[in-house]
C-alpha cells in the first residue's frame, strides 16, 4: 500500500478509517484464508492501528508482530508501523523501541528521526494526557499518571470510614501492616477506583478439601482485587442503564473507551519482588528446598538468586504448602488470558490490566518478569509500569509490625464493603471445617455462579465441569504456564450448581 520510500506522519494516526473502509480490508483478508499475503495482513493492519478502538490497535499490532517475524523484505515498513502502533497505544517505549531498531536499518532515514523526535517530544513535553483531580482537570505527562492513580486512589482509601477492615493496634500495642491494592479505570479525563482491596494472607492447600467454592484461598490484595473488579461487572451486567457495561451480539463488553490500571502499596509477590524483598530482610540466606516437596517448586526465598521462576505463596517458611502461584506470575498469565475469571469470561469479552502501577521496582525486574518471559508467546497484552512520587499510605510493612489477619474489600461506584479473615466473611470461620451457608464471601467462586446464574442459564452439572468448557479460556491458560514452565497445580475446589 506504501512505497518502502515513503512513511506517513503521526499526524495519519488521527484520522480513521470509516467502518466500511477497513471492512474492505478485512473482507479482503477473509477471502485469502487461510493463508493471506504478507501485504494484505500489512494493509488490515495498517486500517486497525489508525481505529480509535483500543482493541482494534492491539490486534493491528499483534500482526505487524507476526509479520516482522515472518517476513525479512517488510521489516522496515512493519518497523515504522509497529512504533505508530505503540505510540497510538500508549506504550512510548516500544514505540521507540521500534523506530530506533528501523535507524539501524536505514540511519538516514528523515522520516524515522522525525517520529523518535516526536516520540521523544511526547514524553517529555508535548505528550499530556487529561487525568481528573479532585473535582478538576489536571494535564500530566506520561511520567506522572502514576503519582495521579495513587493519590486517587490513597485518597479514596484513607476516606473510607468503616468499623473494621483497615489494619488497627493491637491490645499490646503493635501496630499492624498490610498491602492495598486497587483497580482504576482512567476514562477520557477522569480517574476512577472501581475496587479496593487489602490483605496478604494466603490459605493452605488442604483447604480446598472442604471448601465447596465458598472460602477463597488467596487473599493478597492484588488477586482480591481482581476477584472484587469481576464481582462489579457481574452486578453491571443486571442493570438497564450501566455506564461501565454494555451488551453487543450476546456478549458483554466493559467500557471500550476505558484503560485499566492496577495500583499496588507494595510490589508483587514472586519473582517481581525478589530484589526488593532480599534487600529488605536482616537476613539474605534463602530458604532451602523443603524436603518434602519437589525441588522444582520454589516457595517464597527459595534461591531468590533464581530470576525469573514461577514461585507460589509461603506464608511463612514453616506454614503449611499452598501451591498458589505468587502475585508475579498470576498478574504475568493475565497478559494473555485477560482479568476475567471463569464466570465472567463466559458471557465477556477480553479485559486487560494496561497499567501496573508500584514503586520499589527495577524496570529490569519488571521487564524480565512480565516480557521476556513471555518474548516467544503471542497476542499478549503487555503491562506498561508506571511509579509514583505521592505516598500517604499508613500501613506499609516495616519493623515491628505484624501483618493484619483480615482483608477489607470496597465496591467504590456501588459501595458495598465486605471484610475477610480466612477467606470467608469476618466472624464466621470455623477451622478445620466447611464454613456454612450465607457466610462465604462475596468473590468466592460459590457467589460467582449464583450471580452468573441469574445472567444466563448454565447448561453444567458442577463447577469444574462449567470452568473446563470455556475452550479457548483453558488453551489460553495451558500456553501461558507451559511457557511459565514448573506450574503446579492447586487441587480442585469443586461444587454441584444445582442440588
Amino acid at each position: 500500500m506504501f512505497s518502502k520510500a515513503v512513511y506517513p506522519a503521526l499526524e495519519e494516526l488521527k484520522e480513521p478509517l470509516t467502518w466500511q473502509q477497513l471492512n474492505i480490508l478485512q473482507n479482503q483478508l477473509q477471502s485469502e484464508e487461510p493463508n493471506p499475503s504478507p501485504q494484505t495482513q500489512f494493509n488490515y493492519a495498517w486500517g486497525l492501528i489508525k481505529s480509535d478502538s483500543h482493541k482494534n490497535q492491539q490486534q493491528g499490532v499483534d500482526i505487524l508482530l507476526q509479520l516482522y517475524k515472518a517476513e525479512i523484505s517488510m521489516k522496515r515498513e512493519v518497523l515504522y508501523y509497529l512504533s505508530l502502533g505503540s505510540f497510538k497505544l500508549g506504550d512510548y517505549s516500544d514505540a521507540k523501541r521500534y523506530v530506533e531498531m528501523l535507524l539501524k536499518i536505514e540511519p538516514g532515514n528523515a522520516q524515522a528521526q522525525q517520529l523518535l523526535k516526536d516520540i521523544d517530544d511526547k514524553v517529555t513535553t508535548d505528550g499530556l494526557i487529561g487525568i481528573g483531580i479532585a473535582g478538576g482537570v489536571l494535564a500530566v505527562g506520561i511520567g506522572l499518571i502514576g503519582t495521579c492513580i495513587a493519590k486517587t486512589v490513597l485518597r479514596t482509601f484513607n476516606d473510607l470510614r468503616i468499623n473494621s477492615g483497615k489494619p488497627t493496634i493491637r491490645s499490646n500495642g503493635v501496630k499492624e501492616w498490610t498491602v492495598l491494592a486497587s483497580v482504576v479505570a482512567i476514562v477520557g479525563e477522569q480517574i476512577h477506583p472501581i475496587t479496593l482491596a487489602t490483605g496478604v494472607k494466603v490459605l493452605p492447600n488442604s483447604v480446598r478439601s472442604y471448601s465447596r467454592g465458598m472460602i477463597v484461598h488467596d487473599m493478597h490484595a492484588e488477586i482480591l482485587a481482581l476477584r472484587l473488579f469481576n464481582f462489579f461487572i457481574l452486578e453491571e451486567c443486571t442493570k438497564k442503564d450501566s455506564f461501565w457495561v454494555k451488551q453487543l451480539e450476546g456478549k458483554f463488553r466493559f467500557l471500550e473507551t476505558a484503560q485499566l490500571a492496577l495500583f499496588v502499596t507494595e510490589p508483587p509477590c514472586g519473582d517481581l519482588s525478589m530484589k526488593n524483598l532480599s534487600a529488605l530482610l536482616a537476613s539474605n540466606e534463602p530458604w532451602l528446598n523443603e524436603t518434602n516437596s519437589p525441588s522444582i517448586i520454589h516457595r517464597g526465598r527459595n534461591n531468590f538468586g533464581d530470576l525469573g521462576v514461577v514461585r507460589t505463596k509461603p506464608g511463612r517458611s514453616d506454614s503449611l504448602i499452598s501451591y498458589s502461584k505468587s502475585c508475579s506470575d498470576k498478574l504475568c498469565l493475565r497478559q494473555l488470558t485477560g482479568i476475567c475469571n471463569a464466570t465472567t469470561a463466559s458471557i465477556f469479552e477480553k479485559i486487560f490490566i494496561r497499567y501496573l502501577v508500584v514503586n520499589n521496582v527495577d524496570d529490569e525486574d519488571f521487564h524480565r518478569c512480565f516480557i521476556e518471559r513471555f518474548q516467544n508467546a503471542t497476542n499478549f497484552q503487555k503491562l506498561i509500569l508506571l511509579k509514583y512520587d505521592h505516598d500517604e499510605y499508613k500501613y506499609h510493612k516495616c519493623n515491628g509490625r505484624e501483618p493484619s489477619p483480615v482483608s477489607l474489600l470496597y465496591v467504590v461506584p456501588n459501595n458495598h464493603v465486605q471484610v475477610l479473615n480466612n477467606g470467608v466473611k469476618s466472624g464466621s470461620n470455623v477451622k478445620n471445617k466447611p464454613p456454612k451457608m450465607g457466610t462465604e464471601s462475596l468473590v468466592c467462586n460459590r457467589n460467582f455462579i449464583k450471580m452468573l446464574s441469574q445472567i444466563q442459564r448454565i447448561p453444567h452439572n458442577s463447577y469444574l465441569e462449567f470452568k473446563r468448557s470455556n475452550v479457548n479460556r483453558e488453551r489460553l491458560k495451558d500456553v501461558g504456564k507451559k511457557t511459565l514452565q514448573n506450574w503446579w497445580p492447586t487441587d480442585d475446589d469443586d461444587f454441584p450448581l444445582y442440588t
